[in-house]
């Protein structure tokens, strides 16, 4: 398995042995058990995975056995430079808003002059969702 003197991993062999990036991990993980017949409890160990998880790696590679492991720079690319959506710009703005100490009546008065409407209620339910930090007490 090991090339070289002494034992030591040779760069190529690491590529492999060592991977980089999660998916990367899986499909060495994946190909060990299946290709190479490793035993299950231990490719887990030896990709960092507990029995449990790795028995659900293997499940849903089952389930979807053609999944692609290695994408393209353009569509990975492509995939992670989607514009935000209305909903996240209107948070963001209620956002800037309430940590201005904007009260949620005074971000609803604020909406006509800008392009994108938010009435009290959507306001509030933004607040009350969780999605932006309510106004500091007392300011």
């Amino acid at each position: 398995m090991f090339s070289g003197e002494a034992g030591q991993i040779t760069d190529v062999e690491r590529a492999f042995l060592e991977p980089a990036n999660v998916t990367h991990r899986q499909y060495e993980a994946l190909r060990a058990y299946f290709v190479d017949k490793v035993p299950s409890k231990e490719a887990a160990a030896r990709f960092g995975y507990s029995s449990g998880s790795f028995r659900v790696l293997c499940h849903d590679f089952r389930s979807d056995p053609g999944r692609a492991f290695f994408l393209p720079d353009g569509r990975r690319a492509a995939n992670s430079e989607k514009a935000p959506s209305k909903t996240a710009r209107l948070r963001d703005k209620v956002v800037a808003l309430r940590k201005a100490n904007l009260s949620v009546y005074d971000i609803s008065l604020c909406s006509p002059r800008t392009a994108s409407p938010c009435h009290r209620r959507r306001s509030g339910d933004l607040v009350r969702g969780g999605l932006c930090p309510p106004a500091a007490a007392g300011r």
